[in-house]
């Protein structure tokens, strides 16, 4: 039964803010008369369901002065549902009814939903936290303290895939990660899994802008991962020590199909991840070659990913990885059978590709490759040698030490050299090419091309004529995709194309718009793709404003009137989206008399 209780006067504060706020919240019309004091949630909970205005000051979670304290209003309409934290419904469980908090902002207090941080189970009051946030996302605060956890802390309701995560723009703040404070009784904010889990915090995308600041995470020997992130866009980790995980203090990876689940715009600064369990790796990058979804475009800033005493373990770990930024981080390692670096390209050619490290030290770096798998240049300036780094051998890892040192890398000459002048003889003319019967002159030719995934071939800029012809042999792999564009050489006026992939949605010809991108399709299209591994001919042709093309076996005899354009033309070859593809026998010709 409500009663009229005596306020304590540490509540007049509230009282007062009542009076000035909560108008702003309330109709006018619903000012309530009556106030409260409950001393803890559970005798809120107890209270009867009140018949006229009102408004409880609650003097904290389970007792006065825990952290959890507000002051809660009743709204007589809402049949929300209760978290905990923000929204309670009365013991009696009305169908209408709820307290309400009262929040001037998206920001909450973990111990409002019951947490302690006093190394007790605070699992289900941080979680709760997390999920009374609205859709567009808010602050989750954790005041100075230990909080256990027995299972992993979720952030996003996204699968990876299809299903993208409804919540997003959720932020986790805390005290301070205790940088340098090696009691653990004296760190101000850590989360501390006491139990097995995969990871102490998971973020789970297609999801953007997840904040998390100012926590040390300890996975405590315990959790496998210290936090996980999948198919994430416009992160932030920021002033986090994560440390004792079993596996991979960092995992970062794209998303399932569709195309777009990758991870981009993102910036980690000022982390430190470290870990004593044997085979353990600090950072984890990858994507999903299959669909493209690669970990690209981001950027570290003073990190260390330390193997401290560990056996076997490596500081980071790069797969399908591009145009990634590290300055002045460490990757250090105390055991020879530790590695600082891996670039792996075995399931993923030409990535890891265009990373950048910046007055960065690095124990040590292997390259993962084969064949018919290799990585692209990674740029190193200011390569630390101070601490018995070795410096890297590989051709594709390019840079220059801290102490002025170049490696895999020719610089050119600065000596002069004077040589005693000699006699000249007179330039050639280039012979003129012969024209052949039809009257077309070859221009150019290849014998053997070879283009694994994502290779771009570019062998040539200005056909010089407004009249071309195009023939090889092409054969293309299962699942492989190759592309060949010509168009205005002005780069401005419409174009044209070929698409050919090996036994998978379609293959055929298409009209470009300015920027490279199709426009519409030319029919016929082949819509079973080409036959893997047979060489087929191809035979592009243009002469005045038609244009004729044939994939011998594919497409039927095609005929197109092309749009109008005073310039010669560009042709290339672009790079493949998937797969290999072979060229023989390739030929260019331009109509005798035009050729340069």
């Amino acid at each position: 039964m409500l009663t009229r209780t005596r306020i304590p006067l540490m509540f007049l504060a509230f009282f007062t803010l009542t009076i000035m706020v909560l108008p702003q919240v309330i109709k006018a019309s619903a000012v309530p008369s009556v106030v409260y004091y409950a001393s803890s949630m559970r005798e809120l909970r107890s209270m009867d369901v009140p018949t006229d205005k009102t408004i409880v000051l609650l003097a904290g979670y389970y007792y006065p002065d825990d952290g959890g304290a507000g002051l809660f209003y009743w709204d007589s309409a809402s049949r929300e549902g209760d978290n905990g934290g923000t929204i309670i419904t009365p013991g009696a469980n009305p169908s209408y009814g709820r307290w309400k908090r009262l929040l001037t902002d998206d920001r909450v207090n973990v111990k409002w939903f019951g947490a302690k941080g006093t190394q007790t189970d605070d699992t289900l009051a941080i979680q709760a936290a997390i999920d009374s946030l609205p859709p567009r996302g808010g602050t989750v605060y954790f005041p100075g303290g230990d909080y256990r956890i027995s299972q992993t802390i979720v952030i996003g309701d996204g699968d990876g895939g299809t299903a993208f995560s409804t919540r997003n723009g959720i932020k986790l703040v805390g005290e301070g990660a205790g940088f340098a404070v090696y009691d653990p009784y004296r760190v101000p904010t850590m989360i501390t899994a006491f139990k097995p889990m995969p990871a102490v915090i998971d973020v789970r995308g297609r999801i953007c802008d997840v904040h998390i600041e100012d926590i040390f995470i300890s996975g405590a020997l315990q959790a496998d991962v210290g936090i996980k992130l999948q198919a994430i866009s416009g992160t932030v980790l920021k002033n986090l020590k994560v440390a004792q995980f079993k596996e991979i203090g960092l995992l970062i990876t794209g998303g399932a199909a569709p195309t777009g689940n990758y991870n981009i715009f993102n910036q980690f600064d000022n982390l430190s991840v470290a870990s004593t369990q044997d085979g353990h790796i600090g950072l984890y990058m990858d994507g999903d070659y299959g669909v493209q979804n690669d970990t690209w475009l981001s950027s570290f800033r003073t990190c260390r990913f330390d193997t401290a005493s560990a056996k076997n373990a490596i500081g980071a770990w790069f797969k399908f990885v591009d145009s990634i930024s590290f300055y002045r981080c460490h990757f250090a390692c105390y055991d020879p059978s530790c590695i600082g670096i891996i670039f792996d390209a075995l399931d993923n050619h030409n990535f890891p590709s265009g990373m950048a490290f910046y007055d960065c030290s690095i124990y040590s770096i292997e390259v993962y490759e084969n064949f018919n798998h290799k990585i692209r240049k990674q740029y190193f300036y200011g390569y630390g040698t101070y601490d018995n780094e070795k410096i890297p051998t590989h051709p594709k890892l390019i840079g220059i030490t801290d102490d002025g040192g170049v490696f895999n890398l020719e610089l050119p000459s600065t000596t002069q050299v004077v040589e005693a002048p000699v006699e000249v003889a007179a330039k050639e003319e280039p012979a003129i090419p012969a024209a052949d019967n039809d009257g077309w002159v070859q221009i150019y030719q290849e014998d053997v091309i070879e283009l694994g995934p994502y290779d771009r071939l570019s062998r040539f800029e200005d056909l010089g004529a407004r009249d071309f012809k195009l023939e090889c042999e092409v054969s293309i792999e299962e699942g492989a995709m190759f592309t060949f564009m010509f168009r205005a050489a002005n780069n401005q006026a419409d174009g044209y194309g070929l698409i050919l992939q090996g036994k998978k949605d379609w293959c055929g010809f298409y009209r470009m718009d300015g920027g490279w991108g199709l426009r519409e399709w030319l029919k016929p299209v082949h819509e079973d793709g080409m036959p893997p591994g047979q060489w087929l001919k191809l035979t592009m042709e243009v002469v005045g404003r038609e244009l004729r093309a044939e994939v011998e076996g594919i497409t039927e005899l095609y005929y197109e009137v092309l749009e109008d354009t005073s310039d010669d033309y560009q042709a290339m070859f672009l790079r493949n989206v998937l797969g290999s593809i072979k060229i023989r026998n390739l030929r260019i010709s331009v109509p005798d008399g035009s050729a340069n």
